[in-house]
């Protein structure tokens, strides 16, 4: 590992390294979860929809409220944990594929038998929390909504989004992801940067169709696949080079579109790719220091072990905690609930993980393949 004419480089990312990403990017979505449904800074992220008047609303917040930091922060910020998960998703694929290729068919059906066994994890868990909080059982509903979850067509229906568990709709995205994996991964290891550029650049052109005329009803579904697969591809790029590295010119061009991106329509879809740009960077900076950083290993290889089921648990039960926050309104309290909230989720996915490796463990027994 070494600097040079600016770039800092490593030879790629180990298995801590990305479980520590990871333990990063489930922390910054479920503060984000959490927290941005308590003042001050309510639902006021650019995260689906733009709207300009959001970051001026984060800097007026900070301004009026500078002891509720770490919730506006959080709540403004948190969500683009997202964009990790899906950097070491096609990071972490392409690594496999390069060790050993598999057939499409067989490569999906191993995708689905671990999406399938975390969801199975989150429906007894979701029908358990409800039967013990509500003294209820699944409605007509909730059973509806799942099997929309199941099929993987929710992201596809905007009053489907957020049912049974508000972080469920990136099932749908990562899903599709996969679809077209092998496809990204044999024209990327095939032709690098250009081939990384043109997908790029035919999910751009597809979303600014959509944002800036009406041949796709003006709208943007950042829910789905095609919303994402410049970060998508951009793991898989990383991981098909010899050595990872963190340019700074690169690096000061992410940052300045993604500062573009929260004040102007026109660069706002820049800054998921920005941002999963800027966090290889932060990270490859970070194992370059790793020395300062040893406080920090050992609870976040903690919190990562567990991101899968912190995933699927966290979001069933935040309303309690933002209901109490709302009705405190206390910037201290808030920090408090946050924290009391982090644990409980550990506490809860440790559980819910040893469920989603049984589950996953009978559906190998049964399905032999992938």
């Amino acid at each position: 590992m070494n600097q040079n004419e600016g770039n800092l480089k490593i030879s790629g990312f180990t298995y801590n390294q990305t479980t520590i990403m990871k333990a990063v990017a489930i922390l910054s979505i479920m503060l984000h979860n959490l927290l941005h449904k308590i003042t001050p800074l309510v639902d006021c992220e650019n995260e689906f929809v733009f709207n300009s008047s959001f970051v001026h609303s984060f800097f007026s917040s900070l301004a009026d409220k500078p002891g509720e930091f770490l919730n506006i922060f959080f709540s403004y910020f948190g969500h683009y944990g997202v964009q990790i998960f899906i950097l070491l998703s096609g990071y972490g694929l392409a690594v496999s594929f390069t060790k050993k290729t598999k057939s499409w068919g067989c490569f999906m059906v191993g995708r689905l038998k671990k999406i399938y066994s975390m969801m199975l994890a989150g429906a007894i868990a979701f029908f358990l929390l409800k039967l013990v909080t509500n003294c209820s059982f699944l409605t007509d509903g909730n059973w509806r909504s799942l099997g929309l979850k199941f099929v993987f067509a929710s992201n596809f229906m905007g009053n489907e989004w957020y049912t049974i568990c508000g972080p469920w709709w990136f099932f749908g995205l990562i899903i599709q992801l996969y679809l077209f994996f092998p496809l990204f991964y044999k024209l990327i290891r095939k032709h690098g940067l250009s081939a990384f550029v043109t997908l790029s650049l035919v999910s751009y052109a597809y979303l600014y169709i959509c944002a800036y005329t009406r041949l796709v009803d003006n709208s943007i579904n950042l829910k789905c696949f095609i919303g994402h697969t410049p970060e998508f591809c951009l793991g898989i790029l990383l991981a098909c080079k010899n050595e990872i590295k963190g340019d700074i010119s690169v690096f000061i061009l992410a940052i300045t579109s993604f500062v573009l991106g929260n004040f102007y329509k026109w660069a706002f879809l820049l800054t998921f790719l920005s941002v999963a740009y800027i966090s290889v960077f932060l990270f490859v900076v970070m194992i370059r220091h790793s020395r300062s950083f040893r406080w920090f290993k050992k609870p976040m290889l903690t919190i990562g072990k567990y991101s899968t089921a912190l995933f699927i648990i966290h979001g069933m039960f935040r309303w309690a905690f933002s209901t109490i926050a709302n009705t405190r309104m206390d910037a201290g309290m808030t920090i408090l609930l946050a924290i009391i909230f982090v644990i409980l989720s550990i506490i809860l996915a440790i559980s819910t993980d040893a469920l989603y490796k049984w589950i996953y463990d009978k559906l190998n027994r049964i399905i032999k393949i992938g």
